[in-house]
């Protein structure tokens, strides 16, 4: 095999020399990030202050290095220029001259997962090779101990020419599954070989959130090149668990690393993605996502999604869930998160992913929509389902719901169960169930529309009206037991407001 001196004049650079604190318990087998219950020290003017999004991507990028005197460094995917690469990155995971046999051979298979996984989020091709020369960009190797990226830059430049990346076997000894920490460890890895930091100015051992974080939301839920886990961050609000794949911060750093010559987030999963349960996800652009409701309840993920029109599909989920899709803003300093399959803020968007759709489970679920036109279903379960602007679609579903919409022309289907609607500004249409139950319409306005065809009722003179107060009328069906309470949404109103064209009868 060739010496290293036959590669190109280069700088060379270690991050994670030893990386040992990430071990788990061998008792207990669980995985524990860098202090479980860390002593948080100092005064609260001494502490460091929650980055935004925009800042931890930075540091990310540039942060880290300056303040650790180490090289930025990014691979050249331009087509031309020292060490271009025309937007094909190549790796060995067989063996190289440092580590001639390479990576055990189910780890092999975790580093190929992952690199299919960033070339669906980022659109770079990475290629497998078996060749040993600078040809190759990316090197793994488990012959030293601990986990570590070394890599090396042309003189002069911030240009990557490889990079050598080791993981031990007995680092998270006996780990091969996506979920694993050992996973977390392979995409931290390669993060640094794509030019990416820690979250903060530590490196290696000895490491606690107390004494070592650059920003206060440093943790697992904003980065996979954070060393601490969410519980290691008193300020963190969210079950433990290992991230599956590039989490908000780390999108936002990649897209600013590589999005100039196109490469990045807009251009993932651009067709109609259904995330969850009945996923529209293959195994060819990423197991993890393709097998997401297998992971969700143990692990961090965050949905990294370009266009279309998608849905987050979690209906296989019995235990109560609260479904964030409002969009993740990069001023924000968390994006935003969801409660989902048991686990709490284990659910985040990337900047830029608009998730139209939601599909919630079988518990007492609270969505939130966003300001396009959503498409909502509660399920079973007493939900409460918001809408926000755009025209939307409601759908309680049985037990005894809350719908609330927002802006723009929405339907509200209330469902089996006693439910309150809100519908609103604009013309709304509130379709109710014929299920012996009484409903409330909370903030009716002339324009807005009631169905009730499902009573099986012809006209007016099938109801009776009752008015309860200034601002609120009873609507009965003669001789059944179906009924609805409305409620003005602004201001008074009368039985004589209510004329045939309100209601939509069989």
């Amino acid at each position: 095999m060739p010496d290293a001196r036959d590669w190109p004049e280069v700088v060379e650079v270690t991050v994670d020399p030893a990386f040992v604190h990430s071990h788990g318990s061998e008792e207990t087998g669980e995985d524990h990030g860098p202090e479980d219950h860390p002593e948080v020290e100092g005064g609260a003017d001494a502490a460091p202050t929650p980055g935004t999004l925009t800042e931890l991507s930075t540091y990310l990028t540039d942060g880290y290095w300056e303040e650790t005197h180490r090289a930025r460094h990014t691979f050249n995917l331009a087509s031309s220029g020292i060490g271009s690469n025309d937007g094909v990155i190549t790796y060995n995971v067989t063996g190289y001259f440092n580590d001639e046999d390479g990576m055990d051979v189910a780890r092999q298979e975790l580093v190929r997962e992952a690199f299919r996984q960033y070339e669906t989020l980022t659109g770079i091709q990475f290629v497998e090779s078996t060749e040993v020369t600078n040809e190759v960009d990316i090197f793994f190797g488990d012959a030293m101990s601990g986990a570590s990226a070394r890599y090396f830059i042309y003189q002069g430049t911030e240009t990557t020419s490889r990079v050598e990346i080791n993981i031990s076997p007995d680092f998270y000894s006996g780990q091969t599954e996506v979920g694993d920490g050992i996973y977390r460890t392979v995409i931290h890895e390669i993060g640094h070989a794509m030019g990416l930091g820690h979250m903060g100015n530590y490196n290696g051992e000895h490491v606690t959130w107390a004494d070592s974080r650059s920003f206060d939301n440093d943790s697992w839920q904003l980065s996979m090149m954070s060393y601490f886990s969410q519980i290691a961050n008193p300020t963190v609000n969210a079950t433990y668990g290992h991230v599956i794949g590039p989490m908000a911060a780390d999108m936002l750093a990649l897209d600013s690393l590589y999005g100039d010559l196109g490469y990045g987030s807009a251009g993932a999963y651009l067709g109609d993605t259904v995330w969850g349960f009945h996923t529209s996800v293959q195994e060819s652009s990423s197991a993890a996502y393709a097998h997401l409701v297998d992971y969700l309840s143990n692990n961090a993920v965050t949905i990294v999604d370009g266009g279309g029109e998608d849905t987050i599909d979690l209906s296989g989920f019995a235990m109560d869930q609260r479904i964030d899709v409002r969009r993740t803003s990069e001023s924000h300093t968390a994006p935003r998160t969801s409660d989902v399959g048991g686990g709490v803020g284990n659910l985040t968007l990337a900047v830029g992913t608009l998730i139209e759709n939601v599909i919630a489970g079988t518990g007492d679920d609270f969505v939130f929509g966003n300001n396009c036109a959503n498409w909502i279903e509660g399920r079973s379960g007493s939900d409460r389902l918001m809408g926000k602007g755009g025209d939307d679609l409601i759908f309680g579903g049985a037990a005894n719901d809350f719908l609330r919409a927002g802006n723009g022309n929405d339907e509200l289907h209330d469902g089996w169960g006693v439910d309150r609607m809100w519908g609103g500004e604009d013309l709304d249409v509130f379709i109710l169930a014929h299920d012996d139950q009484r409903d409330f319409i909370q903030d009716w306005e002339a324009g807005d529309l009631i169905d009730i065809a499902s009573w099986g009722l012809v006209d007016e003179g099938d109801l009776e009206f009752v008015q309860r107060t200034e601002e609120c009328i009873l609507v009965r069906e003669v001789g059944g037991s179906e009924s609805l309470m409305i409620r003005s949404g602004n201001g008074e109103i009368n039985v004589s407001d209510f004329a045939a064209d309100v209601f939509i009868f069989i």
